[in-house]
């Protein structure tokens, strides 16, 4: 899997207070699911219930990505030493170079 098809799986989901919230790696709403104890909330504090855990997700995505992003760099960093080993499978090196490229392409 390229570099670019991992940032765009990655997905984070916070809960509380029966408020399901989950988004993308920009923060983009793709989920949102209400329990019936969610619906016990006046208007206001379900609002910021929601928000909050938006928020909260959003930096968990955030969180992944940087991640997906470090690795792929380590082991272009390798690459370009020329000092991959066992512990990388060349499919591995190949398809994160690859995936470098095509994003900075895009």
């Amino acid at each position: 899997m390229s570099l670019g098809e991992r940032l765009d799986a990655i997905r984070a989901k916070a809960t509380d207070d029966g408020v399901a919230v989950t988004v993308d790696l920009h923060g983009k709403l793709v989920d949102l699911t209400f329990a019936k104890e969610a619906f016990a909330q006046r208007p206001e504090t379900l609002a910021a219930t929601i928000r909050r855990l938006a928020e909260q997700a959003t930096n968990d995505a955030l969180t992944h990505g940087i991640a997906a992003v470090s690795e792929s760099t380590s082991i272009l960093q390798k690459i370009l030493r020329n000092d991959t080993t066992a512990e990388e499978p060349q499919s591995k090196v190949t398809s994160t170079y690859a995936g470098l490229v095509s994003s900075r392409e895009r």
